[in-house]
């Protein structure tokens, strides 16, 4: 494995990321007609952002796929010019974020009365495990995207001028909590804001939201911008934040993962051996499977 191995459920709001766990944390679930003031602090290295957009690049141009060598050259080279934007002859964790592009994570998840959520693995495990992962009993796996907050201490989304004080001299009052959200509210909500404020030379990593929910069983959810991040102004305040929040940027998938012998094993059937899905016969095997699927 390399050291820029991309991992497909990592995206950016980029158009060509469009529509592009099970971790123990408390994950944002507001209330109707509750708000909150927050801001988004999941964010990259900037060798990983500037490998990305070379692969990205290269497809493109219809290029060959990058080598290991070349991910890693312009890794370094992005690493040097960030040193040298900072003037600094070593980089901290910290100063190797790119701030100014806003991460999400997306996959695909299936849901069972009784069994929770939990990832599909369709395209993943092979023709035979894909009829499990297609059958009916399970329905068809939704898309999910996932990011991590910052929760400021407010009322109703405004936060006092107290708090706005102790937060930027003192630090306190603010929390980090995982996001997920569906297809709906990725695409209406937060790129809408993203896109209006691109608009007008802004980012969504530079601002704080008003985040109002209107239907809580659906959590649908508005974002209004705020301004300019709180948390950004204060360079003590900026180091705590990132901290933690690097901390919990592998843990931002929220169903569990699921292996296909469990899903057979849930579905009630039996593992093949090997002969049986063999090119010769997959197709009356996955004939026959999907009629034990049907009946189960």
């Amino acid at each position: 494995m390399g050291d820029y191995d991309l991992d497909d459920r990592d995206i950016s709001l980029d158009d060509d990321d469009y529509g592009g766990g099970g971790g123990k944390l408390d994950w944002l679930k507001m209330a109707k007609g509750e708000i909150i003031r927050a801001a988004f602090i999941f964010f990259y290295p900037i060798d990983r952002n500037a490998v990305i957009d070379a692969v990205k690049q290269a497809k493109v141009d219809g290029k060959p796929p990058l080598t290991e060598a070349e991910k890693t050259a312009i890794g370094r080279k992005a690493l040097v010019d960030q040193a040298a934007k900072l003037n600094k002859k070593e980089l901290t964790a910290i100063d190797k974020l790119d701030l100014g592009n806003v991460k999400f994570k997306h996959f695909h998840a299936h849901y069972v009365e009784g069994w929770g959520y939990f990832l599909s693995r369709l395209g993943l495990d092979g023709p035979e495990a894909d009829v499990l992962w297609r059958s009916p009993a399970i329905k068809e796996a939704r898309p999910y995207y996932s990011t991590l907050l910052l929760v400021y201490p407010s009322t109703k989304g405004d936060i006092s001028k107290h708090d706005a004080e102790v937060l930027l001299k003192e630090g306190k009052g603010w929390k980090p909590i995982p996001w997920r959200m569906g297809p709906g509210l990725y695409a209406e909500g937060v790129r809408k804001a993203n896109i209006g404020l691109r608009a007008n030379g802004l980012s969504l990593a530079s601002q704080d939201f008003k985040l109002e929910c209107k239907d809580a069983q659906f959590q649908k959810i508005t974002l209004t911008p705020q301004g300019p991040a709180l948390w950004q102004r204060s360079p003590s305040l900026k180091a705590s934040v990132l901290n933690t929040a690097m901390t919990l940027y592998d843990q931002l998938i929220p169903f569990n993962e699921r292996s296909t012998d469990w899903l057979r094993e849930k579905l009630g059937l039996q593992a093949p051996a090997a002969t049986d899905v063999s090119a010769e016969n997959f197709e009356d095997y996955k004939d026959n499977l999907a009629d034990m699927l049907d009946k189960a």
